[in-house]
């Protein structure tokens, strides 16, 4: 019976392993990069589905991770006041952005630096600004941002979205 069972979890894994891979794989063509759209990035590192900025990014999320208990809930205390700033970085990581809430000024600019620390590609996705940039694991990028006259603007990951993978630009 133990033997059985070990047989079955391994050929379970063996499976898990074979999708994972399948979903994680990425396309290098710099002209299938850019066919997808402009991008409001200020730098040349990522692109991808979506947008282009020179480089091909990654067409799907490449995650490995099976459990949907493991994603972090934001907190409020996830919320940054970056009013008096013109640059700031946003981590990604697995299936969350920290800090998930910006702060700022009715129609702000600031210059979001995007810092992938995930182990899976992901995207920064602001449907109101026609921004989305695909960053590889490792990958960071620059992108341009203005907040809101009132309330506030959704971003999210293209890729992690139903997992939690989402955060918003607020006028306070």
């Amino acid at each position: 019976m133990r033997g059985r069972r070990t047989m079955v979890l391994g050929s379970g894994l063996l499976a898990l392993l074979l999708v994972a891979s399948a979903c994680s794989k990425t396309y290098s063509s710099s002209a299938a990069a850019g066919a997808y759209g402009t991008t409001s990035s200020s730098t040349d590192s990522g692109g991808g589905y979506g947008t282009g900025s020179g480089k091909a990014g990654g067409y799907g999320s490449g995650s490995s991770s099976s459990s949907a208990a493991a994603i972090p809930e934001s907190s409020p205390s996830d919320t940054v006041d970056v009013s008096s700033k013109s640059t700031f970085e946003v981590e990604q990581d697995n299936f969350s952005f920290s800090p998930s809430t910006l702060q700022g000024t009715a129609g702000q600019q600031i210059t979001l630096t995007i810092k992938n620390d995930g182990s899976s590609p992901h995207t920064f996705t602001i449907d109101s600004d026609n921004i989305s940039v695909t960053l590889q694991p490792g990958d960071q990028q620059q992108v341009k941002v203005t907040f809101p006259k009132s309330g506030s603007v959704p971003f999210y990951c293209e890729f992690h979205k139903s997992m939690g993978m989402t955060g918003e630009l607020t006028v306070k």
